[in-house]
């Protein structure tokens, strides 16, 4: 077919298609899919999967929003088939967007722990379906808005049973980058109005959740202490730090291990731990020249 032969047809089928159900369109598309499979010559090959890319990629941009979840789910599954694997396609996007949306809730949701556990569930799913895939590509800031959490009193609010659900696939790169970006979103919220109760908090609840002794297989722990940590600590004082033992547990061990599994922001730490060196210095040498006095 030539190039106006294919846009002929692209147009009619267009216009046939558009007042499909859904799971018509599925079951045309997944006939049309194993029609492709049975072509032997490569030229016509190309040709059809070309049209059949057109044709899924104009039924999804006519309007997905108000779709499930499983039927999303389902056209992603075929998008990522007919666009050769490539999950990068707008098409394939525009239904990780959706199905990033639709879990989020209604806008009257102010339950945060089932989104977030909804969340992470979804993108355990997207790892699998897509896991030769840099994350990062592929999902955008602005999606997340409907769960971005206040720190401390949105993370506080996690209870033990919700982040053990959290992190049963916290190795998973994307599980990883998403909670990144959930935690870099949050911070880039936060008021430093009352640093030291938001470090005790924090401090509080990784006793509530059973994280408050440092292990290295606790990689989601590690990326919310530690930035919170790198962050708070940029308004504070080194000796105006309260008693956090377990969070400095885990800022000492960030700083013998910088080889960990994830990247980490730790600048401002170890400016924070050179200002607090320098302060205790500068606290003994007055001590001394004070004791040199009395001794005068």
């Amino acid at each position: 077919l030539n190039e106006n032969a294919q846009r002929y047809l692209i147009s009619e089928v267009n216009k046939n298609i558009q007042d499909l159900y859904t799971n018509e369109f599925i079951n045309l598309i997944k006939l049309a899919i194993q029609r492709l499979q049975s072509i032997d010559d490569e030229k016509h090959r190309t040709t059809f999967l070309i049209l059949l890319e057109m044709i899924f990629s104009s039924y999804i941009k006519k309007g997905i929003r108000n779709y499930p979840d499983h039927k999303l789910k389902d056209l992603l599954t075929i998008g990522i088939q007919i666009s050769l694997n490539s999950v990068e396609q707008p098409y394939c996007l525009m239904l990780i967007e959706s199905l990033v949306k639709f879990h989020s809730g209604t806008s009257t949701d102010t339950l945060y722990s089932p989104k977030i556990e909804r969340l992470f569930t979804l993108i355990h799913e997207l790892d699998n379906l897509c896991t030769r895939y840099d994350p990062s590509k592929i999902f955008k800031d602005e999606w997340f808005n409907s769960y971005v959490l206040i720190v401390p009193t949105g993370y506080v609010k996690l209870t033990r049973i919700t982040y053990q659900n959290l992190c049963i696939n916290q190795k998973s790169p994307w599980i990883i980058y998403v909670w990144k970006r959930l935690v870099h979103l949050s911070l880039a919220k936060y008021s430093p109005e009352n640093n030291v109760s938001t470090l005790n908090s924090i401090n509080r609840w990784l006793i509530d959740v059973g994280h408050h002794k440092y292990d290295p297989d606790n990689i989601l722990t590690i990326i919310f202490v530690t930035n919170v940590f790198n962050t708070v600590t940029n308004y504070m004082k080194p000796l105006s730090l309260p008693n956090i033992e377990h969070i400095i547990t885990y800022i000492l061990h960030v700083i013998k291990n910088p080889q960990l599994s994830v990247q980490l922001d730790t600048n401002n730490i170890y400016r924070f731990i050179q200002e607090g060196q320098q302060a205790i210095r500068d606290i003994l040498y007055l001590k001394g020249n004070i004791l040199k006095l009395k001794m005068y």
